[in-house]
């Protein structure tokens, strides 16, 4: 029998973690590729789907199978594709659901990580494609060369392409969180953003997808107007601004089967996360 030595990290990480989410990807590929042949082999599902992605080319610590990090060739590849398709518009998450296009794709980037920068210079600027960056306020104040400094958080802000957006000021649970410390991480961590790049801090994402209706309330109180989540899914006009769906590419996804996320294939294990937790 198999037995895994599984330690929770300060920062949050699971230590094993990845042999168990790496399995159930492998199986969920499988189930996904099965479905994409059966519905969506035509076109993108219309709607607007929100990529979200970690890393491009830093190798994520504990992340044992490489979930968390595209390659910089990879991700030319897929930004290559989005950019041709004819059917596909790539616009700004504050526009995304009221833009009448029939398929709109925005990008998203968790954490902070500093290879944003080149991919950023080389890749999105050149093609004009917009993305956001959901940054953590005390991963900034890392002094590793892992994740942005403020420095080059003010730097990339400049860019017309950027939208800098919160995720938490410690990347913990939200919903573990007390309610003084919910206040906490939702201001301190736009305040800092806010004082770093001297613009207005509107939208987040929740750190570990960590989501429920008292965050939902706190979240506004806080005063952002776009929240967005980890489910898996499309998003329409009827989506709640604060519980936006996103679709996660990691580094299993090839070519193929990035085209499949685009097209809806991974839209069930939405439906299939939301049903385990409640």
């Amino acid at each position: 029998m198999l037995s895994l030595s599984i330690q929770k990290r300060p920062d949050g990480f699971v230590e094993g973690q990845g042999v168990l989410v790496g399995t159930r990807r492998l199986i969920s590929r499988g189930v996904s590729q099965l479905v994409s042949r059966v519905a969506y082999t035509h076109r993108p599902r219309r709607g607007y789907r929100i990529l979200m992605y970690h890393a491009v080319g830093t190798r994520v610590k504990g992340d044992f199978r490489g979930i968390f990090s595209v390659t910089p060739d990879e991700f030319k590849q897929q930004m290559e594709y989005l950019s041709q398709h004819a059917f596909i518009k790539m616009t700004s998450l504050e526009l995304g659901l009221m833009d009448p296009a029939p398929c709109r794709v925005s990008l998203t980037f968790d954490d902070g990580y500093r290879d944003i920068l080149p991919v950023a210079e080389k890749i999105l600027v050149p093609m004009g494609i917009p993305f956001v960056l959901f940054i953590t306020k005390s991963y900034a104040q890392r002094t590793g060369p892992e994740y942005l400094s403020k420095d080059a958080i003010r730097e990339i802000s400049r860019l017309a392409q950027v939208t800098i957006g919160a995720h938490g000021a410690t990347h913990k649970r939200l919903t573990e969180c007390s309610d003084q410390e919910l206040v906490t991480e939702l201001k301190t961590s736009r305040e800092f953003l806010e004082d770093v790049i001297s613009k207005p801090v509107r939208i987040m994402a929740y750190p570990h997808g960590a989501v429920n209706e008292r965050v939902v309330q706190a979240v506004v109180r806080a005063g952002y107007s776009i929240a967005v989540s980890t489910r898996a899914g499309i998003n329409n006009s009827a989506s709640h601004l604060m519980k936006l769906k996103r679709t996660e590419i990691s580094g299993l996804d090839d070519l193929a089967d990035f085209k499949m996320k685009i097209f809806g294939a991974w839209d069930w294990y939405g439906v299939k996360s939301w049903v385990c937790k409640t």
